[in-house]
């Protein structure tokens, strides 16, 4: 009797490290995933961040031009650079202000 209650336990006891093995390695699974999920929204991330930072940048450099001509010819062409910015656009940053 006490022969077959430890096979009892002991098989008992097998499935159970059988289950938790299994347990393990589709929790292990779904965690890898969720980590390349990660990497991915950074890296997009770190992509929108430099092309805004590139914008930013174009936009400086072109108030910067823009500066350096009279003031009248500055306030409309900063007029301008206002309403392309609110509408997302970096203005070209050619000479070319009109």
């Amino acid at each position: 009797m006490t022969q077959n209650k430890r096979q009892k336990v002991v098989s008992e006891f097998q499935q159970l490290r059988q289950f938790l093995e299994e347990e393990e390695h589709l929790l292990l699974a779904q965690l890898e995933n969720l980590e390349k999920a990660i990497v991915k929204i950074q890296n997009d991330n770190v992509i929108k961040m430099s092309e805004e930072i590139s914008r930013l940048s174009n936009l400086i450099s072109d108030l910067e031009g823009k500066c350096q001509k009279p003031a009248s010819e500055f306030l409309r062409d900063v007029r301008s650079t206002l309403s392309s910015v609110r509408e997302g656009e970096v203005p070209p940053a050619s000479g070319d202000f009109s």
